[in-house]
């Protein structure tokens, strides 16, 4: 391997190794600040994620001998697949050792959240079924298919849980990302006298 081809396959590794640094710090910092549960935070993962690919997709694309469509491919699943890696390691590390609190604080938000939606949905189907509001008994049934719901959701409320939502998470992201690039490249190329 050549000194080129090494220097341009460190940089693109560079790029997949910090973004998840820079994802932990956005972590750290919004737990800081107070807004860790906030929908800002999925969107600037998303952003991380989009903007890297991207960002690596550029650097393919500017080396000075003309690259194919299958080498921003090639290219860009190494990033994805290292990228993927590195953000599933930062959420299983800040979930199990910087901020321990946030897999049972999560788990509390996201079960009164559930909460709230089924008790709407249930009551409305009384309603529309029943003509009537609902008794004290379907309060009751309604927590018993939560407590249901709850078990079988609860391997998602762990680190390790998060760790593997992230090794599906990423990827979908990144590849959707990397599609759209190659897409526009593509659309780009063939337009071109």
């Amino acid at each position: 391997m050549n000194h080129s081809k090494t220097q341009f396959l460190s940089r693109v590794v560079f790029i997949a190794l910090m973004t998840p640094i820079i994802y932990l710090l956005a972590l750290i910092g919004a737990k800081t600040l107070g807004f860790i549960y906030s929908p800002l935070m999925d969107w600037i993962y998303r952003i991380l994620v989009v903007a890297s690919v991207i960002l690596t997709c550029n650097l393919i694309l500017s080396k000075k001998n003309k690259l194919k469509i299958i080498h921003i491919f090639l290219y860009g699943t190494m990033h994805i697949c290292i990228l993927t890696i590195g953000q599933s390691v930062v959420t299983y590390a800040f979930q199990k050792w910087i901020y321990t609190e946030y897999v049972i604080e999560s788990k509390e938000i996201y079960k009164k959240n559930r909460r709230e939606q089924m008790l709407y949905t249930y009551q409305e189907k009384v309603k529309k079924d029943k003509g009537r509001n609902m008794s004290q008994e379907d309060s009751l049934l309604v927590e018993k298919g939560l407590q249901k719901h709850m078990v079988a959701a609860s391997s998602f409320f762990t680190a390790r849980g998060a760790f593997f939502i992230q090794l599906i998470y990423t990827p979908i992201w990144g590849f959707m990302s990397l599609l759209t690039v190659i897409l526009a490249v593509s659309i780009i190329q063939n337009k071109k006298p």
